[in-house]
């Protein structure tokens, strides 16, 4: 299992890349329970779709079918007595009782040589972005040190303006007292 952040996990299966958004389910209203599961269902075509053009963007799109997969558990999950079921193109998992559903994606239909191509892959696109990050995180780290000090420069002179005000309209004042 991969952790990747536009998708909350990537399984490499026998069977194929599983693409799993998982959601905690509390109990909601029955209305408020249905829409949120249409959006999971939804995020989880999402996800998949993500894993797909990342493989895509590494000539291993057709390597290995991607599956949309919905793991859900608590006290207001759907009630899934087999542990599973497909709806609207995504596997709907039982989180709870994965041994309930576990043999649907260990049938050996992507070759082992495959399975650790597209790991190393996702692994890569990993480092790759972590590297980036980095790189992103140094240069703005370095950019807001540059506007702070700019800013405190700005500060500084702007003060030693307003003590510079301040002096000449003591002395200002100072020869007005003393005529009067």
């Amino acid at each position: 299992v991969i952790d990747i952040d536009v998708v909350d996990h990537v399984a490499i299966t026998p069977s194929g890349v599983l693409a799993v958004e998982t959601k905690f389910r509390g109990r909601t209203p029955p209305a408020v329970a249905a829409a949120r599961h249409r959006d999971d269902l939804a995020a989880a075509h999402a996800a998949a779709r993500k894993i797909r053009l990342l493989l895509q963007a590494h000539q291993l799109r057709d390597a290995a079918p991607v599956i949309p997969v919905l793991l859900v558990w608590g006290p207001g999950a759907p009630s899934l007595s087999s542990g599973h079921r497909l709806e609207a193109g995504v596997h709907v998992l039982d989180g709870e009782h994965p041994a309930l559903w576990v043999h649907l994606f260990t049938a050996p239909t992507v070759p082992e040589r495959i399975r650790q191509e597209i790991a190393a892959q996702l692994q890569a696109f990993l480092a790759a972005r972590d590297q980036h990050q980095a790189r992103a995180s140094d240069a703005l780290r370095r950019q807001m040190w540059r506007a702070f000090r700019a800013g405190t420069r700005e500060a500084r002179t702007d003060r030693q303006r307003y003590k510079q005000l301040q002096r000449a309209l003591r002395h200002r004042r100072r020869p007005a007292a003393e005529e009067g």
